[in-house]
C-alpha cells in the first residue's frame, strides 16, 4: 500500500523533519491524531499492519525500501518529494526482485492519496478579503500544482 498526502495521512514523518515545533505532531501516537489514521483503518481492513514513519532513523522494511530516502534534513514532504520517494521504492523493488516480480507486486498494490486539503485550509488566513476571482485563481493554482506533479 502506498500512501500520499498531508498530515491526515502521515504516520509521523513530520516529527523527523526540521520544522517548527508547533507544526510537529504532539500526540503520544507521534501522528497528527490521537489515534489511528484513515490509512491505518484501510490497512487494517485488508490485513496489513499500521506502518511507522519512513523517516524514522534505523527503520528497515523487509525489502529495505526506504534506504534511499534522504535524511530528515528536509523541511517539507511535499507531493514532489513524496513522488520521488515512490520512484526510489519502485527502482529498489526492480533491483531486488527483478522487473517481473516488481511489476506483479506493484500491480496488486493500493494507492491512497489525500492532497490539496491543507492548501485550501490556508486560503482564508492568507487572503482574508479574498474575492470570488481570488478564490478561483487560488483553486486553479492548487489544481495546477497537483496536475504538474502527477
Amino acid at each position: 500500500m502506498f500512501v500520499f498526502g498531508n498530515s491526515l495521512y502521515d504516520p509521523g514523518n513530520n516529527n523527523f523533519l526540521h520544522i517548527n515545533i508547533k507544526y510537529k505532531a504532539n500526540y503520544p501516537t507521534g501522528r497528527c491524531s490521537d489515534g489511528l489514521l484513515i490509512s491505518d483503518f484501510i490497512a487494517l481492513h485488508v490485513n496489513l499492519s499500521s506502518w511507522k514513519p519512513s523517516l524514522e532513523p534505523g527503520l528497515k522494511t523487509s525489502f529495505h525500501l526506504w534506504s534511499q530516502l534522504p535524511s530528515a534534513s528536509v523541511a517539507c514532504l511535499n507531493i514532489e518529494r513524496q513522488l520521488s520517494f515512490i520512484k526510489n521504492v519502485v527502482n529498489t523493488l526492480r533491483q531486488q526482485l527483478g522487473n517481473a516480480e516488481a511489476k506483479k507486486l506493484l500491480t496488486n498494490a493500493t494507492c491512497i492519496a489525500g492532497i490539496g486539503g491543507v492548501d485550501y485550509e490556508h486560503f482564508e488566513p492568507d487572503y482574508p478579503n479574498g474575492t470570488e476571482s481570488t478564490k478561483l485563481e487560488y483553486v486553479n493554482w492548487v489544481i495546477g500544482n497537483i496536475t504538474n506533479v502527477c
